[in-house]
């Protein structure tokens, strides 16, 4: 590694829009950068070294937010470019998708179920080595209630036990090992609470 002093301060400009109603909020945005430090590979005296570079870059995405009474639904995907090298730019999350059922109380029992959504992402910088990372699905329950004056919550996560690492878990220290850090397994959290 070597740093680089000589680098310029960014500069970003953003066009923003959005839209929202009652139970919905959108939002699409384009973002140029200039002097966007970038991890590069560079070699002098036969030896290669990692170090950071100007470049312009692109990014370019949407999000989404449904809010129902018993639902709620999440988008986003951004993409990026490293518009000096022509090759996708490093460190971009994948599209993701949440989707949240919370169904009515009864007699003071709620429930919710959770389903979380990451698609594959193959556009990365090779250069750097990043590696590509496969989609996952992982689901989500809850009960949480009242009796009296004590309130108590019950969680379980990743209920298929799926074997997943998110994008980007491993590129940056202290993860720099090239090895993906996997996320736990099932995870069982009970909470209970009591007032006066």
């Amino acid at each position: 590694w070597a740093g680089n002093p000589e680098l310029s301060a960014p500069i970003r400009t953003t066009l923003r829009a959005q839209a929202r109603s009652l139970s919905i909020v959108g939002e699409a945005f384009v973002t140029h950068v200039r002097n966007l430090p970038s991890l590069t590979k560079m070699s002098a005296e036969e030896r290669e070294y990692q170090t950071y570079e100007e470049n312009d870059a692109l990014l370019m995405g949407a999000n989404l937010r449904i809010v129902w009474p018993h639902l709620l639904l999440s988008t986003s995907y951004t993409h990026g470019r490293n518009l000096d090298r022509d090759r996708p730019l490093a460190e971009i999350a994948p599209v993701a998708l949440s989707a949240e059922l919370r169904p009515p109380q009864i007699h003071g029992l709620g429930s919710l179920f959770r389903c979380t959504l990451a698609g594959a992402q193959n556009r990365v910088d090779r250069s750097v080595g990043e590696r590509p990372t496969p989609s996952w699905i992982r689901l989500d329950a809850g009960l949480k209630g009242e009796w009296r004056t004590i309130d108590f919550g019950f969680d379980v996560e990743n209920l298929s036990q799926e074997l997943y690492h998110q994008h980007l878990s491993y590129l940056r220290d202290p993860f720099a090992t090239g090895s993906p850090v996997y996320e736990p397994g099932r995870t069982f959290r009970l909470r209970i609470s009591a007032g006066s």
